[in-house]
């Protein structure tokens, strides 16, 4: 039987640094796309403001989201989570075993973790005066993050 923790806070920031990095990769070829789409029919080489901007900003909001959403829904855990043994699972109803979440629940985790992490942490450093030790994020789309602890090996 796996025993599952709370995440501390340096597993929870050392997992989105990790994600992060993967992420800038991820834009910078993402970003090909729209720039290319922008030279070859605007006849520019950047995307500068006004209409186009606003497209670009939502190209990249959506390939951030899917990335986060995506993984969380098929495999429980982004790539950085899975480095520092984290992953997100649903609130156990009575009666049922917890399981992957879902897109809404998904989306709802991500929209109220952005800006948790703009405001200092604020939501994330609730988890510590929780009695169930859980972020605005969890409550808010009903899923728990846990941390699986490395196995002891018999000897």
């Amino acid at each position: 039987m796996t025993s599952f923790e709370h995440p501390s806070l340096l597993r929870l920031i050392g997992s989105v640094f990790y994600d992060w990095f993967i992420l800038i990769g991820v834009l910078i070829l993402a970003g090909f796309i729209p720039v290319t789409i922008s030279h070859y029919t605007l006849g520019r080489d950047a995307i500068e403001g006004g209409f186009p901007a606003v497209l670009f900003w939502l190209w990249n909001l959506s390939i951030v989201t899917l990335y986060f959403v995506g993984f969380w829904r098929t495999k429980k855990q982004t790539v950085g989570m899975r480095v520092w043994r984290l992953h997100i699972e649903t609130d156990p109803v009575e009666g049922d075993n917890a399981h992957a979440i879902s897109w809404r629940q998904g989306l709802i985790r991500f929209v109220v973790a952005l800006p948790t992490w703009g405001l200092a942490l604020i939501g994330i450093l609730w988890r510590y005066t929780d009695a169930e030790r859980r972020s605005w994020a969890d409550r808010a789309s009903q899923t728990r993050l846990l941390y699986t602890p490395k196995s002891k090996k018999k000897a």
